[in-house]
């Protein structure tokens, strides 16, 4: 059985690496955080034969924040995590608006399959761009 631990990807900030010169890997932990990301940043239809690949973070910006909306927000995430990364066992998942800034912020608590007893954190700021 392969570890979870032992996953790479490539780097999507495309930084060379310095010693090889070569675009630069994440691995373990930081490799999954970033999956978490992409997934939860795509939009619909943004995934070709993945319709349904839609967590909709973006579409809150534009709404009036109410508490609710955060409940609604969090049971979201939690199903699209649950569906498409397989590596991780989401344990909370919270989400406020901070009016000051304009911005949602995401705060993801999480155990990689292989060390569930290792808490993780994720957070996320979704902000809208002009």
């Amino acid at each position: 059985m392969k570890q979870v631990l032992n996953t790479t990807d490539l780097d999507l900030n495309f930084m060379a690496n310095p010693f090889t010169g070569d675009v630069s890997v994440k691995t373990g932990v930081d490799a999954i955080k970033q999956s978490m990301k992409t997934i939860l940043f795509l939009q619909k239809y943004e995934k070709a034969f993945n319709y349904d690949l839609d967590a909709g973070l973006t579409s809150y910006l534009f709404e009036n924040f109410y508490p609710i909306f955060g409940k609604e927000i969090e049971k979201d995430i939690k199903k699209i995590l649950l569906k498409y990364e397989p590596r991780i066992l989401p344990s909370d998942i919270s989400v406020k608006f901070d009016d000051k800034d304009k911005q949602l912020v995401i705060v993801i608590v999480f155990s990689v399959t292989d060390q569930p007893d290792n808490q993780q954190v994720l957070t996320l700021k979704v902000e809208k761009t002009r």
